[in-house]
């Protein structure tokens, strides 16, 4: 067995492997040594017993799914989370805040954060715009956020 430090995490490499795990970089990830990064992952979001499931590499950085590996060949679905905004008691408007355009569809609306702070839920911070408005916020650099998706209930 081979100690092999890569991007600050620690591999034991046998030494047939070796080679082949150098020069292909998808080999070393499936090579972790599950036992010292179990403390590192999060738990899973639906079982919370076994860790998460690697989603991919970025910079040196590990980003994990939501689920562990049995949890995601199961097709187990988490729930979304709700919106701080819908939490507070705001629901978006069927016109558009800003050209006064009327959605057919709720998908062609979306809140806005006026401060640019999300967790700012304040009513007179909120505002309701079209796919467009938004575009155009974006463009002329104001400092308005788009809030959290509401997820289809």
């Amino acid at each position: 067995m081979v100690l092999l430090k890569y991007s600050n995490i620690y591999f034991l490499l046998r030494k047939t492997v070796l080679y082949a795990a150098l020069y292909q970089e998808p080999l070393i990830s499936l090579y972790i040594n599950i036992l010292t990064m179990s403390d590192e992952r999060p738990k899973c979001h639906f079982c919370h017993a076994e860790p998460c499931a690697v989603n991919y590499w970025r910079n040196g950085k590990v980003h994990y799914r939501r689920l562990c590996e049995p949890c995601t060949r199961k097709n187990r679905k988490v729930a979304t989370p709700v919106p701080l905004w819908f939490k507070s008691g705001y629901r978006k408007k069927p016109i558009c805040e800003k050209c006064g355009f009327k959605a057919r569809l709720k998908e062609q609306l979306v809140v806005m954060h006026l401060d640019g702070k999300k967790m700012n839920v304040d009513r007179t911070n909120l505002k309701t715009v079209c796919l467009n408005c938004q575009v155009e916020v974006k463009k002329s650099m104001l400092p308005w956020q788009p809030a959290d998706v509401l997820p289809d209930f």
